[in-house]
């Protein structure tokens, strides 16, 4: 089983429904992204704070940045 088909798994979990490239993700999803940009900022707080950047990521400061310039921060 590939990383890839692992990480579907995973998602499937949690999303029954959930398809690679289906359009309506983000739709569906939308209502937990403040949570998900919250989680982002603590996972990068705990990285810092231990010197372990694995996992974490700043792809939340992608999005918050992205939701500023759509006017919907």
């Amino acid at each position: 089983m590939s990383p890839c088909d692992v990480c579907i798994r995973d998602l499937r979990e949690h999303l029954p429904n959930y398809s690679k490239g289906d359009p309506l993700t983000f739709d569906n999803l939308c209502d937990r992204l403040e949570q998900a940009i919250a989680n982002g900022r603590k996972a990068r707080a705990d990285a810092k704070a231990t010197g372990e950047d694995n996992p974490s990521t700043e792809v939340h400061e992608l999005v918050a940045h992205l939701r500023a310039l759509s006017g919907h921060s």
